[in-house]
Parts: structure tokens; C-alpha cells; sequence
């Protein structure tokens, strides 16, 4: 109950009265008064209804007065000490005076028949009620306090176990669903029981294991994506460059996510292994059309147009879930759309300027023939 995440606690130590022993002789103090006390369960149903108009003028002609005499006295009662008093007597009259007042109005305008069957049934609402508890008090046994056993079995069923094991249930102050306030109220929890769970627990640990499940296949994809790049090119110099519009794609990929404020979140995280296997391919097209063509003559064939095309029609595949008013498949768009995105960008336009480069230096090297 201390911890500054929690709420509260629940168990069945709040089902079972705490000083019984105390609160038992007062029980019996009272069942004692009731000793030949006559309680019934009915109500009369004679009223007298002039009496009841004549002691409603009466109290409020009483309130009226009363106000009045604490209104005149109210700074002689300051000069005493007793301003708040006569202040807190004046605020009640005025509520109770209007509230007379509409009742005297309504008095008027009933008839007799009507008095009466509304005042009866007021008066057992109320008295009876009042009758019924009484009986049933002088009927209570006072031999011994309340026990586990005397709780409903449902009760009982839900907060014991039948090794005799306790449930207690914690329930946290924060919105739980938040990641960095389920992470708070599961340290303060594991501070006190390394082994609690529940909801909470479970939640973080399923994400926990959904991170580091789809990191670790993301690893996995890129390892068996090198090594066929590597199969495929055979050289380290191009398989560096076939890579290097992914890595840079990835990089500026997490600086949009901080930018924009988009975090990881269990429907997103498969992007990871996703944007690795797509992205990547377009660096692949874009040296394997340098190597055969000799020079950066991507545009001038169907390569650039077919990876432009490829890139636009995943995107629009990906984006159209940025519509869901769920946010986890709206954040599965954006960072696909995203991811597809940048690949794309470093892979036309970041990658091509480095081939240029290269090719102007190993122009420069190369010695014309005389």
C-alpha cells in the first residue's frame, strides 16, 4: 500500500472485521437495550394529514425566525467567539427554508386521498426499513465474531486457494497499458514479491519477449540476407555498397521515429525483419545495374522505374493501414510507409552519388591509353 505506484489492496483482510473483540461488546451493549423492546416489520397506515400540514408551517415559521435572530445576532456571536457557529446555523436555515417551502406548496395542492397514500408509503419506506434492521439486530448472534467460513463461497473461492494460499490484489495508480507506467508498478511489485503476477506482470512480460523475439529475427533475416548478398556479389567492396542503402535507411528510420515521437510498440516491431527484407533488395538492383552497364546508368533502364514502382506499391499497401483507428496498425503503417520510404531515397539517390564518385576515382587512377 506504500508503494507510490499503488492504489490500493484488496484481500480478504477487508471482508473480515478488524477488532471484533471491541466492536462484539459494543454489539452486545446494544442487543442488551433491546431486551423486551417491541420491534415489528409493519407500519400504520393512519395519518393524519392536517397534523402533518400544521407541523410543516409550523417548522417553517420556527426556520424563518431562526434565521432571522442568527442573522441579527451574527456579530455579537463573532465578538464571542462563536461566528463560525451562527455562520454555519444561517447557511442551514437557508437551505432548509426553501426546501419547507416547496413542501408546504405541494401540501396545498394534493388531495386528501393523495396525502395519504404518499405519506403512507414514505413512512415505510422509511420506518419499516428502519424496523426490519432493528429486528433484525436484537436477532444477531453475539457469541463470536465473523470467521472466514461465514463469507459468501464466491468470495472465498476468488481469494483463497484450496492449499489455503491468500490472494491479494494490487491495483496500480497509473494507466498500466502506458509501458512506462506498467514498468513502475511491476519493479514496485517485484521489490515486495519476486513472484507476483497477474495482468501487469504478464503484459510486460509479453512485450518483453515480443522485443527481443522480433530483434533477434531481425538479426537473423539481416545474417541470412549478408550471406546471400555476399554469394551473389563475391566481393566485399560491392557487397558493402548493396548493404549500405539499408544502413543508412535504418538510421534515418530511427531518427524520424524520435523526431515524430513514434515509439516501438508490440503491432510495429515486425517492421523490423519487414523493412530489412524489402529495403535491401533495392540496393542490390541498383549495383548489380552499375556492374553490367559500367557506369551509373540506372534511369536510363527499366531498373529505376521498376524499384520506384516497387517502392510506391508497398508503400501504398503499408500506408492504407495508417486509416485504423487502432494506433498499433496506424503505427505499423507509418513505419513501413517510413521504412520503404527512406530505403528507397538512399537507395535512387544516396547510393547512385557513391558509385558516381567511385567511378570518377577509378577514373582518375586508370591512365588513358596513348
Amino acid at each position: 500500500q506504500a508503494l507510490p505506484s499503488v492504489d490500493r489492496v484488496a484481500s480478504l483482510t477487508d471482508l473480515v472485521p478488524v477488532n471484533q473483540d471491541l466492536k462484539l461488546e459494543k454489539v452486545r451493549a446494544v442487543v442488551r437495550q433491546m431486551d423486551g423492546l417491541k420491534v415489528t416489520d409493519t407500519v400504520s397506515s393512519q395519518i393524519d394529514v392536517a397534523r402533518v400540514r400544521r407541523q410543516v408551517r409550523d417548522l417553517l415559521a420556527r426556520a424563518r425566525e431562526a434565521e432571522k435572530e442568527a442573522t441579527r445576532n451574527r456579530a455579537a456571536a463573532s465578538l464571542v467567539g462563536k461566528g463560525r457557529m451562527v455562520e454555519q446555523a444561517i447557511a442551514t436555515f437557508q437551505r432548509m427554508i426553501p426546501a419547507l417551502e416547496r413542501a408546504d406548496r405541494a401540501l396545498g395542492n394534493m388531495t386528501q386521498q393523495q396525502l395519504v397514500e404518499r405519506l403512507t408509503r414514505y413512512e415505510r419506506e422509511v420506518f419499516g426499513s428502519m424496523q426490519r434492521s432493528l429486528a433484525f439486530l436484537r436477532e444477531h448472534g453475539t457469541d463470536r465474531g465473523v470467521e472466514l467460513e461465514d463469507l459468501p463461497p464466491e468470495i472465498l473461492a476468488r481469494f483463497r486457494a484450496p492449499s489455503g494460499r491468500i490472494l491479494i490484489e494490487v491495483y496500480p495508480k497509473e494507466n498500466i497499458w502506458e509501458r512506462d507506467a506498467n514498468v513502475r508498478f511491476v519493479r514496485d511489485l517485484r521489490s515486495i514479491d519476486p513472484k507476483a503476477t497477474g495482468t501487469p506482470v504478464q503484459n510486460l512480460e509479453y512485450i518483453e519477449v515480443l522485443r527481443s523475439s522480433y530483434v533477434e529475427a531481425a538479426w537473423w533475416a539481416f545474417g541470412a540476407i549478408l550471406l546471400f548478398v555476399i554469394i551473389h556479389f563475391r566481393h566485399p567492396g560491392w557487397v558493402l555498397l548493396a548493404i549500405l542503402p539499408l544502413g543508412v535507411a535504418i538510421l534515418w528510420t530511427l531518427g524520424l521515429m524520435g523526431w515524430l515521437g513514434i515509439h516501438f510498440n508490440p503491432a510495429n516491431i515486425i517492421t523490423l525483419p519487414l523493412v530489412i527484407g524489402i529495403g535491401v533488395a533495392y540496393g542490390v538492383y541498383t549495383v548489380d545495374r552499375y556492374r553490367e552497364e559500367g557506369g551509373m546508368k540506372i534511369f536510363d533502364s527499366s531498373t529505376g522505374k521498376a524499384i520506384i514502382l516497387s517502392a510506391l506499391t508497398t508503400m501504398i499497401g503499408f500506408g492504407s493501414l495508417m486509416v485504423s483507428s487502432y494506433r498499433g496498425l496506424f503505427s505499423l503503417g507509418l513505419l513501413m510507409f517510413l521504412g520503404v520510404l527512406v530505403c528507397l531515397v538512399s537507395s535512387l539517390l544516396v547510393l547512385p552519388q557513391i558509385l558516381v564518385l567511385w567511378d570518377r576515382s577509378r577514373q582518375i587512377r586508370t591512365p588513358k591509353s596513348p
